[in-house]
Parts: structure tokens; sequence; C-alpha cells
């Protein structure tokens, strides 16, 4: 008994691995010189890392080309503050009189030194 049931154990397991053969064999693609190179250069590890590279170097010339306006920018800047500065306290002080600059005055309880006092008319 048991062997009869090794036996049709065997010939089922070589009769499916014969099916499966049979039916791979109906379904192979066959693979052409074209799509070969194509493939290749898709899964190519080197060639993904240069194009990492490419990448990485672009990512560093945008770098320098922010850095650049970066510091043009505050350039122009304090070029505007340090003209800006003079020419609106000559408007608000010697040409619209808004802000006027009274007598030194001493500050008879501390005994402080003189200072000008500013005031707003």
């Amino acid at each position: 008994m048991p062997r009869l049931f090794f036996t049709v154990v065997f010939l089922l397991f070589t009769a499916s691995y014969s099916l499966a053969q049979a039916a791979a064999a109906d379904s192979v693609e066959v693979l052409t010189l074209d799509r070969a190179i194509a493939e290749s250069l898709q899964n190519n590890r080197l060639i993904k890392i240069s194009d990492q590279s490419v990448l990485y170097a672009n990512d560093e010339i945008l770098a320098a080309r922010t850095q650049r306006y970066q510091i043009g920018g505050l350039g122009v800047a304090t070029f505007i503050t340090l003209l800006l500065v003079p020419v609106l306290y000559s408007i608000f002080v010697f040409d619209l009189k808004i802000v006027t600059w009274g007598k030194l005055e001493e500050h008879e309880s501390v005994g402080l030194p003189l200072q000008p006092k500013g005031e707003l008319s």
C-alpha cells in the first residue's frame, strides 16, 4: 500500500512539472538585441550613479547662484541704508524742522552731565 501511494505521488509531481514546463515554453518572450540594450542601460548601476552626480552638480550650481544674489542684495540694501539715513535726517531736522534740538539741560536732581534734549514738534 505505501508503495502504491508513493508511486502515485511521484507520478503527480512529474506530471505537474512537465505541465509547468509546457506552459512556460508557450509564454517565453523573445529577447531582441535592442530590448537587451535598453534593459541594460536602464538597470546599469554606473549610469544611475552618474545621473545622480549630475543632479548634485546642478544643485551646487543653483546654490552658488543663490548665494551670489543674496550677497548682491545685501550690498544694495547696505548702500541704500547708508544713503537714505543722512538724507532723511537732513529732511526731518533741517528742512521740515519736525525734530528740533533744544538747549543743553543739566539734570539738577541727579547731577547728570549736559545732554541735548530732542523734541517732536
